[in-house]
Formats: C-alpha cells, structure tokens, sequence
C-alpha cells in the first residue's frame, strides 16, 4: 500500500472519532492534530494546534500536566491526567489526556500518540454528588444538635413536674415548656420528612379548608413581630381574601420568607409583605433590601440542604430547608415560587397561588 493512500485512511479514520488525537515526536513536538481537535480549539491549522494547545489548558491544571507529561518523556511511559482545555467559544470542559509512546527497537521512543476524551458531564455528575454528600454531612451534623436542644429541655422540664406535685402553677408551666418543646422538635421532623418528599417528586399533602387570607397573614406577622420586633410592614388592598386554601402551608410560607428576609436583609431598612388578588391569582410578596443575591445562588435555591451565608450574621446556621418547602407548598397548591435580587431593588421573593380556589 503506497504511504501517502495509507496516511489518507489514517486521517480519515482519526477524523471521525469523538476524542481530540495528535501526534508528536520523541520531543514532544506536535506534528499532527485531526479535525476535532481543530474544531474545539478555533486554532486554525495543525501547524496552530502545534503551537498552541498547551495554552489551552486551563491555568491551575496546568503546572500537573506539565509535570505528568515531562515525567512521561523521561521515563518513556504513558501520560494519562484530567485536565480542562478551553474550548473556540471561551469555557472549558473537562478532558482525559492519554499520550502512549511508540517505541523503536533500540528502545528509544519514535513518537507519540496522543487522545482527549471530553468528561465534563462524568466530572460535574461526580463533583455534584461530592457536594451533594458534604451538604449531606453538614445537615445530619446540625439536625442531630438541633433536635437535642428542645427533646433536652422537654426532658429537663419533664423531671422537674415530679418536683413541684404540690404547685399548679409550677406544673402547668413546667408541661407547657415540655409540650413546646415537643412541639419544636416535631416541626423539624416534619420539615425533613417534607424536603425529603419534594426530592422523590411528590407534592405535599396539604389539608385544605375554608379561610380568609388576610388576618391569617396579619396574625403570622403579629408572631414574627413579637420575636423579632417591629420589622414588618403588610400591604394589602384587600380587608377580605376568602377561599380554599392550606392555612398551616401558608403560614409556613410566610414564616419562612420573613425569617430569611430578617436573617439576611438590611437590619435599618423593615420587611414588606404584600398581599394582592387578581382575576387569576393571589399573591403574598416579601421583600428586604440589603445584599443582593447572585444569580448563580439563585439557580439552586429552592433546593434542598442549600444555605445562603448571611453576611450579617455569619454564625447563623440552618438546615437550608426552608425554601424546599415554600416551593412544595407553593406547587402543591397549584402555584410558584420566584425570585427577583438587585442592589438598588433589593429582593423581594413572589408566592403566587390560583385565585380559583376562592369562595364563591
């Protein structure tokens, strides 16, 4: 076979696989690229690939590649390392290098063979479960502290009845400290087993009845207030929203999103919860300025075990359920849950819910 027909199939053959192949001499010089590689890179001829595909490569993995590809020529064994390399449009994707040496029979290498497999979705699918068990760990560490502190003080509360038989006032103090804190730890209960639906692909089971809309946000602020003080302003203009709805999930909802508004909001500036009706729907808004949120944290908010640091109050921890949950109630009623954070507007989260579910 004639070397120029057998250098022909060659490229034809390398230019249909997947994988990024060159070719290089026993100094490392590369004197060949197939088509993928010219493609992915933008370099506009071998001859450019040559020149610049370690340039490609990401800066921090750089120096290791370095390192693993010299080491590969002194000893003249395989070159196999992950790395990333930029692609023609800017980002980079993951890659398995491998680079074999094709030996002569003096034993000195000829040249080598090189190949990059792309692995970005293997490498993010790996990276995501290592986060996702971190966050795990982290969650377990801190439900274990947090359900000992109410299920210690309700059995703190519980050996001091047998000592105060003689006091009623003593004793219907001592069972409401253990019924509340009972309570406390029951809710957090609740709260994982809720997250944990969401993330099989369940809706909530909500119990629905008859309610009017305004007085039960009112009355949740008047709560939230004689906690955390005069925060909270309401807005509505509406006196009366009746319908079918979830009073115990609506709570939550409000709960939920004016603790986070405290928690991460501007302490000079009040929380303002907004509740409208229109032809279609109801709406209960809750804004706070302060620092906004990045767009990359907003993508998975509404996930479960996810926490945005407060940079007012760094020490605060959280399960990162809460908003798991807003989103369950909000679906499982039928409606949504978004998001909308800038510096000069502030962030205001929208829980929107179908108006047909009204009292006619």
């Amino acid at each position: 076979m004639p070397h120029n027909e057998s250098e022909d199939r060659y490229r034809i053959l390398t230019d249909s696989l997947p994988q990024l192949m060159w070719t290089a001499d026993a100094g490392g010089n590369v004197n060949y690229a197939n088509k993928r590689c010219i493609d992915y890179t933008g370099l506009p001829s071998q001859e450019k690939f040559g020149q610049g595909w370690v340039s490609s490569i990401h800066p921090e993995d750089f120096p290791d590649v370095a390192q693993a590809w010299m080491k590969a020529m002194e000893t003249a064994n395989p070159f196999n390392e992950e790395y990333r390399m930029k692609g023609a449009d800017g980002t980079y994707r993951w890659f398995l290098g491998r680079a074999v040496p094709i030996m002569l029979k003096n034993g000195k290498v000829d040249y080598w063979i090189s190949s990059a497999t792309d692995i970005d979705v293997q490498k993010q699918s790996i990276e995501n479960l290592e986060h996702e068990r971190i966050l795990r760990e982290q969650f377990v560490a801190t439900l274990s502290h947090d359900l000992k502190n109410p299920l210690s003080a309700a059995k703190t509360a519980a050996h001091m009845i047998g000592k105060y038989s003689n006091s009623p006032e003593k004793l219907v103090s001592l069972s409401g400290r253990v019924v509340d804190n009972l309570n406390r730890a029951a809710q957090m209960i609740d709260n994982l087993l809720d997250a944990n639906r969401i993330k099989a692909g369940f809706k909530l089971e909500l119990d629905l009845e008859e309610m009017e809309l305004c007085s039960l946000v009112s009355e949740t602020l008047n709560d939230l207030i004689s906690i955390h003080g005069d925060r909270f302003v309401l807005r509505t203009t509406d006196e009366v929203i009746n319908g079918y709805w979830s009073p115990d999930g609506i709570r939550r909802v409000v709960e939920n999103l004016c603790t986070n508004a405290i928690k991460y909001g501007s302490i000079q500036d009040k929380v303002t919860v907004r509740l409208t009706k229109s032809t279609s729907d109801i709406t209960i808004s809750v804004h706070n300025f302060g620092n906004p949120l990045e767009e990359k944290v907003t993508s998975d908010l509404f996930a479960p075990f996810q926490r945005v640091n407060s940079k007012l109050k760094p020490e605060s921890k959280g399960w990162g359920l809460g908003l798991t949950i807003v989103k369950g109630i909000a679906e499982s009623l039928g409606g949504s849950i978004s998001v909308m954070s800038s510096s000069s507007e502030g962030t205001t989260f929208v829980f929107k819910i179908p108006e047909n579910q009204q009292v006619k």
